[in-house]
């Protein structure tokens, strides 16, 4: 054969091969906590199944044109990137995302749509491998990403799907997790022209906070990105270099252009809620990367990755918007008007039943179903389980009439007496962007009053009065005893209180605090609070520490809602007693002649004399005790040094029995080294 035409027939099969191997259009990756040290890992897996097309038979390269009956998930360590578990899905199930009917766009491209297709098993978890601080990472890859279809990059690219999770134990304590899952996606398309906001926001079943952010989309290692034998996942090797490859987008795309736009409204997404916003500029098919990361006690502890593809084309107008309204309770015919606030009362309901009736509607068709797509945005909440504020069903069929109906619905758990405020959504789902219409509301929420917070009361024999954010002045002497009693505001037998202790930077037994609560599943529950301080937790340094103690009454209803609390905090001073030695001075003349005047030299229960300073201050009586100075005695001695009498009763009285008049020499001794020492004049 002529050389020229063999390599143009060559190339020419190439081609039809690079056409086959462009077939996935992103995916996600998941590791959910099952029970104990069993978690599921799932991978979803967009296939474009409705726009391959096969290679010839005679390709010279044998290729497998459709997805891995398998995928394969490898999970590495932060720490020094090697691999600790590998593992082969199964796939389990598939199904169809479509596009809309043909009659909302011109299809100048041909696009179709993707098939979902999920692979999971369940695994164990290893405290041996699964406790490191750092956390793992778990990657997916295949071959080859829809390079061919794809408008903003190009290359024969692979595609990896990533997630991030913490330690799964804590020592021998499992540290319980599960990553955050994405909302199912129902629209593959947008309108040339017409703003799209599309909801990319995940569920966390822990209850953490997510937050949301576009990224750079990960391609495979390069020994991945070679067309695989029949069927068979990709290997991935023993150590994996972290951070990923990254896809080199086309000329002016990145992560936050993936969609050309109207520079009015240029490609983003709400950080907080992960509504996706963007007004596209021009047709074609746009890959990108949404990250959703997990924070708990303001910690990062995991991360999750949509990579999908999004197509974009020019739409008719074929509008019929409908008309989005909430139905007031009680109420066959009122509706909720913008601005204002709805009051939504638990007590109203039966208990798990709290909805409010939703309408869409929209000018009846005969000629063409309208179904009416309703959405939940909320705007200063995170709407995470298990207080997710929902609408079911998301999608209703209106009736001959037009009218189409959904349910508002919340949960028990929600904040007492606070005000949520959401966006509702209602679009014609014949073609997307078309008549969408939004109403702004406001709910405020009064909970069921098993939910409230028991009242929490307090009584002490000392220190008397104490309440909410009391000071208590603390003296080592002292002997604190508080009793507390938590009662139900309206009691249910199954639900159950308790009365727990909490601190910041010190604990209770490290100052020999003793704490007894109570927990019953009747009206009230008591706990006592008991503490006996001493001189050990007095500074040398005679600094004084205040101590902050929060004891909370809580109450957990067996209906799973959140806990209601109420609390008392009470601040203790531990203060030592205050010894007056700066302005000690014992008197220095005493006259034994019987008068009953002055007979005796005491330096105890005496008057204050007036100061000779004006800002000074005599006390002639021996300064108190405390846990740094305690006195040990007093020695007085003639004018020879001979000690004619000696006490260690701070109490002590000397008469000068037996002692001429003169003058005497007295010294007092303090623990500590602290020394006093004068003259006495004993006049007879």
């Amino acid at each position: 054969m002529n050389k020229k035409w063999f390599i143009l027939i060559l190339c020419l099969c190439l081609g039809n091969i690079s056409k086959a191997l462009n077939h996935i259009g992103g995916g996600e990756l998941y590791i959910t906590h099952v029970s104990g040290n069993t978690y599921r890992i799932q991978v979803i897996y967009y296939y474009d199944a409705l726009n391959y097309q096969a290679p010839p038979s005679s390709s010279p390269i044998p290729v497998d044109p459709s997805p891995p009956n398998a995928a394969n998930v490898s999970i590495y360590r932060k720490l020094n990137n090697i691999r600790v578990l590998n593992v082969s899905l199964p796939r389990v199930s598939s199904s169809i995302i479509t596009l809309p009917a043909n009659i909302c766009r011109d299809q100048s491209i041909k696009y179709n749509g993707l098939e979902r297709i999920v692979y999971q098993a369940n695994v164990t978890l290893s405290n041996a491998n699964f406790s490191d601080t750092q956390g793992y990472y778990a990657i997916f890859q295949d071959y080859t990403r829809n390079t061919g279809v794809a408008t903003n990059i190009s290359g024969r690219l692979g595609i990896s799907l990533y997630a991030e999770i913490p330690r799964v134990f804590t020592g021998s304590v499992s540290f319980i997790n599960s990553n955050p899952v994405f909302t199912p996606i129902t629209s593959l398309y947008m309108c040339n022209g017409q703003t799209s906001n599309l909801d990319f926001s995940a569920t966390d079943a822990d209850g953490d906070v997510l937050v949301y952010s576009l990224v750079d989309l990960y391609d495979a290692l390069a020994i991945t990105r070679n067309p695989r034998p029949s069927s068979l996942p990709p290997p991935l090797p023993n150590t994996y270099p972290y951070p990923l490859p990254l896809v080199n987008w086309g000329t002016g795309y990145s992560a936050t252009n993936a969609i050309p736009s109207n520079v009015s409204l240029p490609l983003s997404i709400n950080s907080l809620t992960g509504e996706l916003t963007v007004n596209p500029a021009q047709k074609g098919v746009y890959s990108f990367v949404v990250k959703c990361e997990e924070y708990r006690g303001g910690i990062k502890i995991g991360e999750v990755r949509r990579d999908i593809q999004l197509f974009v084309d020019a739409c008719q107008s074929v509008i019929n918007t409908p008309i989005v309204r909430i139905l007031l309770p009680q109420s066959s015919n009122t509706y909720y008007q913008e601005n204002t606030i709805l009051e939504i009362d638990a007590n109203n309901y039966p208990e798990n039943g709290i909805s409010v009736d939703v309408e869409g509607v929209i000018q009846p068709d005969i000629y063409r179903p309208k179904p009416v797509l309703f959405i939940l945005t909320p705007q200063n909440f995170a709407n995470n389980a298990p207080n997710r504020i929902t609408l079911a069903p998301g999608t209703s069929e209106p009736d001959a009439s037009g009218l189409a109906k959904t349910k508002l619905r919340l949960p028990e758990c929600l904040e007492n007496n606070k005000i949520y405020e959401f966006r509702l959504r209602a679009s014609n789902q014949q073609c997307p962007n078309e008549g969408i219409v939004n109403l702004n509301v406001k709910i405020r929420f009064k909970a069921r009053s098993s939910n409230l917070p028991p009242r929490l009361s307090i009584t002490a024999s000392f220190p008397a009065g104490i309440q909410n954010n009391s000071l208590v002045i603390v003296n080592p002497k002292d002997s604190i005893n508080i009793n507390f009693l938590a009662q139900s505001i309206e009691p249910r037998s199954r639900d159950s209180l308790e009365i727990i202790a909490t601190t910041t930077n010190f604990n209770l037994k490290d100052y020999g605090m003793e704490f007894t609560g109570g927990r019953k599943d009747i009206i009230n529950t008591r706990a006592t609070f008991i503490w006996k301080p001493d001189c050990d937790l007095i500074r040398s340094n005679g600094q004084n520490d205040t101590l902050i103690i929060n004891f909370i009454g809580k109450r957990k209803p067996n209906s799973g809602c959140f806990t209601a609390s109420d609390t008392i905090k009470v601040k203790f001073l531990l203060k030592d007693t205050y010894a007056h030695f700066d302005e000690f001075l014992p008197p220095n003349t005493f006259t034994p002649n019987g008068d009953g005047i002055n007979d005796v030299f005491v330096l105890s229960n005496l008057e204050p004399t007036p100061p000779k300073q004006p800002n000074g201050v005599q006390n002639p009586n021996l300064p108190l005790d405390n846990c740094l100075f305690k006195f040990e005695k007093i020695s007085i001695y003639n004018r020879w040094g001979k000690e004619i009498f000696g006490s260690s009763d701070r109490n002590f009285v000397w008469n000068g029995d037996k002692q001429t008049s003169g003058v005497y020499y007295y010294q007092i001794k303090y623990s500590n080294q602290k020394l006093y020492k004068g003259i006495i004049n004993l006049l007879k």
